[in-house]
C-alpha cells in the first residue's frame, strides 16, 4: 500500500481468504492476525477463529498489518534501528522472504506489488520470486481476477496481467482500481471539464462517458459493485438521480432515485428522504417510508429504522413489521438466521424470532463470517473470540484494529481500503535530465511582450519574474521562469498607482527551480553527480552547460531546492 498507510485510507481495512468474486461474496474467515494485549513488543500472532486457538509469528514490532488474502498478510513492521518495513506473513506464521519493501500491496491472486529503497515497481509471485520490473510503472493497484491497473510513465494508466504484460491502455484521468469481469469503472472530464465516469471493457477501446457515478454500494465495501457486475446490472447515477444499466450501458432502471443500493434480489432505493425495496425490473415491493434501513442480504427480513419510536426493527419483503422497533441499532441476519442487535449501549445476537441468543453486554461486537463466531469488546481496547452462544473461545484477550471490520459490523473481502496502491520509488534521473534539457531549448531571447501573447494576461508577474512553465513528477517539481521585468509604475497620487506591461523590454536571462521531493532528497549528492557526468560541469565555477547555455548551481532549503541560474 501507498507507503505507510494502508489500513485507515478512507474505507475500512478488509479481512479474507482469497476467492474470486464471481463465486463467493461472503468468503469465510479462518485466520485472523491480532496483537496479544498489552504486549508492548507489538509481536504479530495468528488466531484460528474456528476455536480460538493462538500462535506465535515471526513478526515483531508490528505497526500494522492487513489480512489473510490466500496464505499471505501484509504487515508493516520496524527494524531495530526503527527503520519501517513492509513483508508478508503466511498462516503458519513465517516471513515470505528477508526483504524489507519500501512500499507493498496486499497478495491477491498470487501477485502482489512491491518497493525495494530506491527501486522501482515490481511484480512479484507467491513464492517471493521476481514476475517482473520496470522503471516506468508510476502506481500499481493490487490484482483482482488476473488483472491489476498500473501507471505507466509515459502511456498513462494501463491494464496488466499477471505475467506484468499489458493487455490495454486506459485513456481516461483516472480508473478506479479494482478490475472485475474485465471492466472497471472509470474517471474522466467531460468537454465542459466536468467530473463523469463510465464503465470501461478491457481491450474495447475508449468507452462513451455518460454516467455522473458508479455506485460502490455502503458498507465501506465493493461487494454491492461487484454483485452488480456479476448480475450484469451497475447501479450509476446521471443528472443526481441513480438507475441501473447493464454493461453495455444499455439502461435497466431508469435513473430516477436518489439513492440505490444492491441487495441479493432487489435493490434498495430512496425517494426524496425515504427508504424502500425494489425488484430488479424497478417495481415497488413497498411505498418509500423508512428513514434508513439495511439490506436482506437473501434472507425473509431485513432492518429499518422507525422514526416514531427512534429505534430499529425487521420487516418482510412487504414492509410489515416482524420484530418490532426495540433496537438502538441493528445489522442484517446472517445464513444461519443471526443478528447483531443494540439494546442500550450494548451489543448481542438475536434470533429471526428477535430472541436473545445472547444477552446484549458488550460494547462492540463483529461478525466472522463462515463460522458463527464473533469477537466483542470486554473494555479498555481488549478483545475476546465467542461462539454465537456466548461462550468465550479464545483463552487470552488480543487487540485489534477496528478498521478491519466494514460499517456493517462484518469482515468482507471486497473493501476499498486494502486496494491500496503503492508507488515507486525508483528516482529517474534521465527524466530529469529530460526535462532539463526540454526547459533549456525553450528558453529563447524574446521580448516581455511576446511572453505576454505566449502566457496570456492571467499570469503572475512578481518582482521581475515571469513564470512561464512547470513540470510535475513523483520526485521532482520543475519550474521555469525569465526575467524580465514588465511593469512600468504610473503614480497618480502618493498612496495609489497602476501597473502597465512594457512590451518592449527585453527577456534574455531564465532560471529554473529544481525541489526535490521524498526519497529525492536523500539523493541529492547522486543527483549532482549525475548531472556533473551527463553535462559539462566546471567545478571551479559551479557552473553546469546545458544545451550551449550556461548556468550557476546553487542550492536552497536543506539541498531540497536546486536553482539553476542561467549566465
Amino acid at each position: 500500500m501507498k507507503k505507510t498507510n494502508f489500513i485507515f485510507i478512507f474505507l475500512s481495512l478488509i479481512i479474507c481468504i482469497s476467492t474470486s468474486c464471481k463465486t463467493n461474496h461472503d468468503p469465510s474467515i479462518s485466520y485472523l492476525p491480532i496483537i496479544l494485549y498489552g504486549d508492548e513488543t507489538q509481536a504479530l500472532h495468528i488466531m484460528d477463529v474456528e476455536n480460538g486457538d493462538i500462535f506465535a509469528t515471526d513478526a515483531k514490532n508490528v505497526n500494522r498489518f492487513s489480512l489473510f488474502y490466500g496464505d499471505w498478510a501484509l504487515i508493516s513492521a520496524e527494524t531495530e534501528d526503527g527503520v519501517e518495513y513492509y513483508n508478508y506473513v503466511n498462516t503458519h506464521g513465517n516471513y515470505l522472504n528477508n526483504a524489507h519493501y519500501q512500499f507493498a500491496t496486499i497478495m491477491n491472486d498470487d501477485r502482489a506489488w512491491v518497493v525495494l529503497p530506491g527501486e522501482c515497481i515490481t511484480l512479484i509471485d507467491s513464492k517471493g520470486n521476481t514476475v517482473a520490473s520496470d522503471k516506468e510503472w508510476l502506481q500499481a493497484y493490487p490484482f483482482n481476477d488476473g488483472i491489476s491497473v498500473v501507471e505507466h510513465a509515459h502511456k498513462g494508466w494501463i491494464a496488466v496481467d499477471k505475467s506484468g504484460k499489458e493487455v490495454d491502455s486506459m485513456p481516461y484521468k483516472y480508473p478506479l482500481p479494482l478490475v472485475a469481469d474485465n471492466i472497471l469503472p472509470v474517471i474522466d472530464e467531460d468537454d465542459e471539464g466536468h467530473t463523469v465516469y463510465t464503465i470501461h471493457t478491457l481491450q474495447t477501446g475508449k468507452a462513451n462517458i455518460l454516467y455522473d457515478e458508479v455506485e460502490f454500494g455502503t458498507n465501506n465495501s465493493y461487494k454491492n459493485y461487484l454483485m452488480g457486475i456479476n448480475e450484469d446490472r451497475i447501479i450509476v447515477s446521471k443528472d443526481d438521480r441513480y438507475g441501473v444499466v447493464n454493461k453495455k450501458g444499455e439502461w435497466l432502471i431508469n435513473p430516477q432515485f436518489a439513492s440505490m443500493i444492491y441487495d441479493g434480489e432487489y435493490y434498495m432505493y430512496k425517494k426524496e428522504d425515504k427508504w424502500a425495496w425494489c425488484t430488479f425490473e424497478g417495481q415497488y415491493l413497498m411505498n418509500p417510508k423508512y428513514a434508513s434501513i439495511k439490506g436482506f442480504n437473501g434472507n425473509k427480513l431485513a432492518p429499518a429504522f422507525d422514526e416514531e419510536t427512534n429505534d430499529w426493527g425487521y420487516v418482510d419483503v412487504a414492509g410489515e413489521w416482524v420484530i418490532n422497533p426495540q433496537f438502538k441499532d441493528a445489522n442484517s441476519f446472517n445464513n444461519n438466521g443471526l443478528a447483531m442487535a443494540k439494546l442500550g449501549k450494548e451489543w448481542g445476537i438475536i434470533g429471526d424470532d428477535g430472541k436473545w441468543i445472547v444477552n446484549p453486554q458488550y460494547e462492540e461486537i463483529y461478525e466472522l463470517q463462515g463460522y458463527d463466531n464473533y469477537i466483542v469488546s470486554t473494555g479498555r481496547g481488549a478483545y475476546i473470540l465467542i461462539n454465537s452462544k456466548g461462550e468465550t473461545l479464545s483463552k487470552i484477550p488480543f487487540v485489534i484494529n477496528t478498521n478491519l471490520v466494514t460499517d456493517d459490523g462484518q469482515f468482507n473481502i471486497y473493501n476499498l481500503s486494502d486496494f491500496d496502491y503503492i508507488e515507486s520509488d525508483y528516482i529517474d534521473f534521465d527524466l530529469l535530465a529530460q526535462e532539463l534539457t526540454s526547459m533549456v531549448n525553450s528558453m529563447t531571447k524574446t521580448t516581455s511582450g511576446a511572453l505576454k501573447n505566449k502566457l496570456g494576461t492571467s499570469c503572475a508577474f512578481r518582482d521581475g519574474e515571469v513564470f512561464i512553465d512547470f513540470v510535475e513528477s513523483k520526485h521532482f517539481d520543475l519550474r521555469l521562469k525569465a526575467y524580465c521585468n514588465p511593469w512600468i509604475k504610473e503614480y497618480y497620487d502618493w498612496w495609489y498607482y497602476e501597473t502597465v506591461f512594457n512590451s518592449n523590454v527585453s527577456v534574455s536571462r531564465y532560471k529554473m527551480l529544481l525541489e526535490l521531493k521524498d526519497s529525492a532528497i536523500d539523493n541529492y549528492d547522486e543527483l549532482i553527480k549525475y548531472l556533473s557526468d551527463k553535462f559539462q560541469y566546471d567545478a571551479g565555477n559551479e557552473y553546469i552547460t546545458i544545451e550551449g547555455k550556461q548556468f550557476k548551481i546553487t542550492t536552497e532549503c536543506a539541498n531540497s531546492v536546486i536553482v539553476f541560474d542561467m549566465k
